[in-house]
């Protein structure tokens, strides 16, 4: 079974088709508009050797995600040219509170937006700076943006050799850590 396969390069669902005894038995999932990494899964690199024809299958209900959070998901990549529009027709099962999405000018503004956003969130949620994750494409917008962030949220960059969860604010780390 290899999950969210759309943040794999393809060497590695090779290997992990080589590992297999019998490659016909393995079991793929992705959502190209799932990236973590941003960059779309060249599939046509891979796709002799998965031997996709007759054995797809595109799900249309989704039951990680809520309607509303789908809803803003769209807002954002319906404006993208790679999206992959197939996976765009899921059905969320879900419902839930709407995403707050924020446009911002440059840095000071991202930080400035997240440091009242993230003061505010806690107050509603009921939860201290410390029950805060920050995540961030890369380590060095991590550096930034807890170097930043108010001085009141007390915010680390930590990454997966110096995870402290017991840091008494906030954590800004990498999606990958």
């Amino acid at each position: 079974f290899i999950d969210e396969a759309q943040d794999l390069k393809p060497v590695a669902i090779r290997f992990c088709l080589k590992l297999a005894t019998d490659p016909s038995h393995v079991f793929l999932t992705a959502d190209p508009n799932q990236t973590i990494y941003g960059a779309s899964m060249p599939w046509k690199r891979v796709s002799e050797d998965l031997n996709f024809r007759g054995r797809t299958k595109i799900f249309k209900r989704n039951y990680r995600t809520t309607a509303e959070t789908w809803d803003g998901i769209r807002e954002i990549i319906n404006s993208l040219s790679d999206a992959d529009q197939e996976t765009l027709d899921d059905e969320p099962i879900f419902h839930g509170e709407y995403p707050s999405l924020y446009k911002y000018r440059g840095s000071d503004d991202e930080v400035d937006l997240l440091s009242r956003w993230i003061a505010e969130s806690a107050i509603q949620e009921r939860v201290s700076s410390s029950c805060v994750a920050v995540l961030c494409p890369r380590n060095k917008d991590c550096q930034r943006i807890a170097r930043s962030l108010d001085r009141s949220l007390n915010a680390q960059a930590v990454n997966t050799g110096n995870l402290n969860l017991s840091h008494p604010g906030v954590k800004v780390m990498t999606m990958h850590a």
